[in-house]
């Protein structure tokens, strides 16, 4: 992420997956070159997010704008909970098409 900010200067940058350290690390890098940031991260609920030592961080330094928690209740990708980067509910449960 780092090296694609100093050579790319891009303003979205999408990654799956973080939760490493280094993860942390550059996602406040990119923060502060002031690229947006579209990012994945795998558990069974927020509190287990919350449980991993680095997401904790960014979670609590309110890193996203938005959490946007997918369920498997109505089948792969339910929105199942929209959340505000402190953490407070916007939307609970997708309404159906």
């Amino acid at each position: 992420m780092m090296m694609l900010v100093r050579t790319m200067a891009p303003r979205v940058i999408a990654v799956d997956e973080i939760g490493s350290r280094e993860d942390v690390e550059a996602i406040g890098y990119a923060k502060n070159c002031g690229c947006s940031l579209a990012a994945t991260v795998h558990g069974s609920s927020l509190e287990d997010i919350q449980q991993k030592p680095a997401l904790r961080e960014l979670l609590a330094q309110m890193t996203f704008e938005r959490l946007i928690l997918l369920g498997r209740e109505k089948g792969a990708g339910y929105v199942s909970c929209i959340r505000d980067g402190s953490g407070t509910i916007l939307m609970k449960g997708a309404e159906e098409p």
